[in-house]
């Protein structure tokens, strides 16, 4: 049964509780689909021995996610890039705390030429399998 008992204003436009719900049901679909195009490229990139890019789109892919579950939880998201904030706002358990931690500093590493550390396939692997672990728990408690 779709209730329409509550109508509010949201950017310019009257919608529906139940609007609302498929408009909020979207986004979190689009943000997961960036997700996945996200590891998609991580692996790309490991692939062609592209390993700061690896690490790069590894930490993209947890950051859309977790924003993803936070628009759930809570209709909105900081616009901030740290992926410890972000997993504490979705009261994340420790393992993925975490494993958050350990991607966090390839968003700022990746892109100065001057804070790269160079990056081993074996990093990157285990990158790839840290962000994957995190995509499955996000997407879990997208269910």
């Amino acid at each position: 049964m779709i209730l329409y008992l509550y109508i509010f204003f949201k950017k310019g436009i009257f919608l529906s509780w139940s609007s609302s719900y498929v408009v909020m049901r979207e986004e979190i679909s689009n943000w997961i689909r960036q997700v996945k195009e996200d590891l998609e490229k991580a692996q790309i990139l490991f692939d062609n021995k592209k390993f700061d890019g690896t690490a790069f789109y590894c930490h993209q892919a947890v950051e859309k996610g977790l924003k993803g579950l936070l628009i759930k939880k809570t209709k909105e998201f900081p616009k901030i890039h740290d992926l410890v904030e972000l997993a504490k706002l979705v009261n994340a358990p420790k393992q993925i705390i975490i494993d958050c931690g350990i991607l966090n500093p390839h968003y700022i590493e990746t892109r100065y030429p001057d804070l790269s550390r160079g990056y081993s396939k074996e990093d990157t692997h285990y990158f790839i399998k840290i962000a994957n672990g995190i995509v499955r728990w996000i997407e879990k408690n997208l269910d």
